[in-house]
């Protein structure tokens, strides 16, 4: 699912590719290359800070708790 998002340079970043006219495309492809480094620098600055940029661990622990809590286990 991550690999999907339509962030370069993952996967759905190119499905998103295919779907521009290519006009678009070649506009598009001038920010595509610097999606890396974007990605990068946020997974960075969310591992060395405190501050929750990419919060889909906090939603996968609270469904987890949850389910868990549904199912009495926890």
């Amino acid at each position: 699912v991550f690999n999907m998002l339509p962030i370069p340079p993952l996967d759905g970043s190119h499905a998103i590719m295919n779907l521009l006219s290519i006009k678009s495309s070649v506009v598009a492809n001038r920010y595509f290359r610097y999606g890396s480094i974007v990605l990068l620098a946020v997974i960075i600055i969310d591992r060395v800070t405190e501050v929750d940029l990419i919060p889909i661990g906090s939603v996968i622990q609270a469904l987890v708790r949850a389910l868990l809590r549904l199912l009495a286990i926890g």
